[in-house]
């Protein structure tokens, strides 16, 4: 007999780029090909980088890579509300979150409702839930996967994707970390902050279960290709925003230029609003490119750079050792120290 598995995510699709969107359409598709009958349920919203409150999708049931998908429309939302309120969770510090100084319980509300919601989906999970044997949510931090976490409890798997972050100090979240049934990380780090923030209790029902990370290899570059920067470069894939210390990585790097004569560069890949490119120092800003772009500026790199303190895997770095490229990383993020760790140190940890 088959296991009915619902795997439930704000965001599907194969072609977006987070990495809880890649994780969910990996598992979806790999597991629907071990026997298992796996239904995503996800939203009408393009993407996270997109609106919210659009339905770029409409409400309908597809089947794609053997997968059920099944798409519920957003309702919504006050932006400007919301994004006061996530900007006082991202600024305050940890000490402040730890013991509830700035955030009160009334713009935990504010967060709550104010944040990408489906309460089609809700609906959803609580009218069909015997249909399914388990719920497989992420990532932790939008309230439909918290209230999920309530409505399917002893159904319910939680595979957080676990950042050292304000989102992570809520109430809300806490209690959905208890609620489940089981919590699933994908690194030992990410389980150790999840024992840091929410209580050693989570050990309980937790496993590391890791994360497959896919490389096409007929998109893998080799020495015979020329390289499309001619001097030395370190690379920085993902996002470009300040929560992954993208501005504190060109920062610096612009205070190294200036203080030597080096002739390496910084090369920058992936979403975000802002372009740091900079001829005069070196900095080419490429925003997003092919998959096979991608990995030829990896594979001719001297290093891949995650300045980020807020991981709970990193799949660039595997895709770096995969193509032999070291890392350099944040000390003070437990997920990519402790994966350095586990690669007997093939890279640096730097500290601020």
């Amino acid at each position: 007999m088959k296991i009915k598995l619902a795997i439930v995510i704000p965001w599907f699709g194969k072609d977006l780029k987070g990495g809880a969107e890649q994780q969910a359409w990996q598992l979806a598709v790999r597991l629907s090909q071990k026997n298992i009958d796996v239904t995503v349920l996800t939203t009408c919203s393009r993407s996270f980088y997109h609106s919210w409150s659009k339905n770029y999708y409409q409400e309908r049931t597809f089947v794609e890579s053997g997968v059920t998908v099944k798409r519920f429309a957003v309702q919504k939302r006050n932006e400007s509300l919301f994004y006061e309120i996530s900007d006082t969770l991202l600024t305050c510090s940890e000490k402040e979150l730890e013991n509830e100084i700035i955030f009160k319980r009334s713009g935990e509300a504010i967060y709550c409702a104010e944040n990408i919601s489906s309460p089609h989906l809700l609906q959803y999970i609580h009218d069909y839930q015997d249909d399914y044997d388990y719920f497989l949510l992420l990532p932790y931090l939008f309230p439909d996967i918290i209230k999920a976490a309530s409505i399917v409890s002893h159904k319910a798997i939680l595979q957080p994707c676990l950042h050292n972050e304000g989102y992570a100090y809520l109430q809300c979240v806490r209690d959905a970390f208890y609620r489940c049934r089981f919590l699933f990380f994908n690194s030992r780090g990410e389980m150790k902050l999840a024992q840091k923030i929410i209580g050693s209790s989570v050990g309980g029902k937790a496993e590391v279960m890791g994360e497959g990370v896919e490389v096409d290899f007929s998109l893998l570059p080799d020495k015979s290709e020329s390289p499309q920067i001619n001097k030395p470069y370190i690379i920085y894939l993902g996002k470009r925003d300040s929560g992954k210390n993208v501005h504190v990585l060109v920062e610096s790097f612009v205070e190294y230029k200036k203080k030597s004569k080096s002739e390496l560069a910084l090369v920058l890949v992936g979403p975000g609003k802002f372009s740091y490119g900079n001829e005069k120092y070196d900095i080419y800003d490429f925003h997003l490119v092919s998959e096979k772009k991608k990995l030829q500026l990896l594979y001719f790199s001297k290093a891949l750079i995650n300045p980020s303190k807020n991981e709970s895997f990193s799949r660039v770095i595997y895709e770096a050792w995969f193509l032999k490229v070291p890392v350099i990383i944040q000390r003070e993020c437990e997920a990519t120290f402790a994966a350095l760790e586990d690669s007997q140190m093939a890279g640096w940890a730097i500290q601020d």
